[in-house]
C-alpha cells in the first residue's frame, strides 16, 4: 500500500515538471519572436508581394479585424521590370518541382506548394528560376482585411514590410497598407 503515495508524488512531480518545460519554452518563443519584429522594424523595407496562392476567403468581404496568410513572392532588388518578374516567379512557383533533392529550399517550397501550409520563413526561390542577377523569395504573408481596398483581395500583390537575413531562419515579412497612389 505504500506504492501509492509514491506513484502519485512521482505523477505529481512529473506533471509540474511538464508545466515548467512549456512554460520556459513559451518564454523563449515568445521572446525570439518579439527579436524579430523588432528586427522587421528596424531592417525591413517595403516591397511589393506578387499572391501565389491565397485562401478563397480573401477575395470576400470579412470583419477589417481579420486576417488570413497567403503565399507570395517578393524581391528586394531593385527590379526594372517589377511586376513581370513577380508574375513570372509566381508562376514558376505554382507548378514547382525541385531539382535537387539535397537544397533545402528546394524541397520546402515544394512541400508549401504541395500542401498550401505556408512556412513561417522567406525561402529563396531558386536561381533556375530568378537567374542569377536576382534573389527572390517565396514567403508567408496574413493578409490584413482592414489593409484590402473594397475589404477583400482584389489586386494580385500586397505591399509588405519585409526582410531577410543570411540565417535560415532569419527573415520576417508583414504586410503593410497599400500606398495612396496604388489604392
Amino acid at each position: 500500500m505504500l506504492i501509492w503515495p509514491i506513484l502519485g508524488s512521482f505523477a505529481i512531480l512529473v506533471i509540474v515538471g511538464f508545466v515548467l518545460f512549456c512554460f520556459v519554452y513559451l518564454v523563449n518563443l515568445l521572446g525570439f519572436l518579439t527579436a524579430l519584429k523588432a528586427k522587421l522594424e528596424r531592417e525591413g523595407e517595403i516591397v511589393k508581394a506578387w499572391l501565389v496562392f491565397a485562401n478563397e476567403n480573401l477575395f470576400r468581404k470579412s470583419s477589417e479585424h481579420d486576417s488570413l496568410p497567403a503565399m507570395f513572392v517578393c524581391t528586394l532588388d531593385d527590379v526594372s521590370d517589377l511586376e513581370e518578374k513577380l508574375q513570372e516567379w509566381a508562376e514558376a512557383i505554382r507548378h514547382f518541382k525541385a531539382r535537387d533533392n539535397d537544397a533545402v529550399d528546394e524541397q520546402i517550397i515544394e512541400t508549401v506548394v504541395r500542401t498550401e501550409y505556408g512556412n513561417r520563413y522567406p525561402v529563396r526561390i531558386p536561381k533556375w528560376i530568378t537567374g542569377k542577377k536576382y534573389k527572390a523569395y517565396f514567403v508567408c504573408i496574413s493578409v490584413y482585411y482592414k489593409f484590402l481596398p473594397d475589404g477583400k483581395l482584389t489586386k494580385p500583390y500586397i505591399y509588405c514590410k519585409f526582410y531577410k537575413g543570411e540565417e535560415h531562419d532569419d527573415g520576417d515579412a508583414e504586410m503593410v497598407a497599400y500606398p495612396k497612389y496604388d489604392v
